[in-house]
């Protein structure tokens, strides 16, 4: 057996579903059916209801190496871990033929809950298909792009801002929210595209001051940005919202740290459940290799009560180092 298929046996069973779903993700491409007989037999145990992003990765693997041997053992699967792969099988056979399966998809009595996990979990590369079937979805599918329009206008904002959505077969109220977020969206990544779509919108002020203040705050963290955003306001209420962000972010945002131990002793003092450690996480994009080096020297030192949840963290922060983030790994295998 490998050293994996070893430290699973290890575990046996009531083992931490965590540390279980990291070395199943190491065995998807060599024993796939070792990997499914392992999550059936984690049916009655605490933790499967709803996948993290271990599990979700794992799931999301198995359905691209082996969507056969997925698909039969899904009776057997938890119920949390079949809804995911139903989702994740899903999402291989839209990647293939996007608008056959949807229509298929419209057929399904379950379609319109597969179609709201599928867009929740969509990379883009599904919604990026989505525009040139809008006329053809049924009506209670538009009432749910409305409803989460977050997930739908991201990938193409400018899309949905220049589209009769009307004619598309959307309702007043439905268009107008999906305009609305899709401008939210634009001023984040073109701000002065998005500012001539503003100018062209009927908005109560409190919702166009919502849109200039997110944006500020979306661009305060590179100050170059911020100020080019500011010279291209020309209303004067529009450039007193923006400032008001500038200073509230400046009064609330962490400052940099450089050095590992003061990192680490930062980190743990922090509320998990707030922002504040993300931030400290998006700190580490900007340290360099013998610093992150150092960084995960750091495991040893702690306690283990103390090192699991930051190794969680920085295991499942996709924007984190990838040697960091083996390290983590590893520490939370170990």
């Amino acid at each position: 057996a490998s050293d994996p298929e070893r430290a699973l046996g290890l575990l046996g069973s009531g083992s931490n579903n965590e540390v279980e779903l990291r070395i199943l993700s190491t065995l998807v491409k060599g024993n796939p059916e070792l990997v499914l007989n392992r999550l059936a037999e984690m049916k009655d145990e605490a933790g499967l209801e709803g996948l993290n992003l271990t599990g979700q990765s794992l799931i999301t693997e198995l359905a691209r190496q082996s969507p056969g041997k997925l698909e039969a053992a899904l009776d057997s699967l938890p119920h949390g871990v079949k809804g995911e792969a139903r989702v994740a099988l899903q999402r291989g056979k839209m990647s293939a033929d996007f608008p056959t399966e949807l229509r298929k998809l419209q057929d399904n009595p379950d379609g319109k809950n597969l179609f709201r996990e599928l867009m929740r979990s969509d990379d883009g590369s599904l919604r990026d298909k989505l525009p040139s079937e809008l006329a053809g979805l049924p009506a209670s599918w538009k009432a749910e792009i409305a409803d989460s329009a977050n997930w739908f206008v991201g990938s193409d904002p400018a899309f949905w801002l220049d589209t009769d959505l009307n004619a598309a077969g959307f309702t007043t109220e439905q268009a107008e929210n999906l305009k609305i977020v899709a401008a939210g969206e634009l001023l984040g990544k073109k701000p002065e595209e998005a500012l001539r779509f503003l100018a062209g919108m009927d908005l109560p002020p409190q919702t166009r001051s919502n849109l200039i203040w997110n944006a500020t705050t979306a661009l305060g963290e590179d100050s170059s940005k911020a100020e080019a955003f500011l010279a291209l306001l020309d209303k004067e209420e529009d450039r007193e919202t923006a400032n008001r962000a500038l200073e509230s972010l400046s009064r609330n945002a962490p400052v940099f740290v450089d050095q590992p131990s003061e990192w680490v002793e930062k980190v743990m003092a922090s509320d998990s459940k707030m922002d504040l450690p993300y931030q400290y996480l998006s700190m580490l994009q900007r340290w360099d290799k013998q610093k992150l080096a150092a960084l995960g020297q750091q495991f040893g030192s702690l306690p283990e009560r103390q090192g699991q949840p930051l190794a969680g963290m920085l295991a499942d922060y996709r924007g984190v180092d990838a040697d960091l983030r083996g390290q983590a790994v590893r520490y939370l295998v170990s």
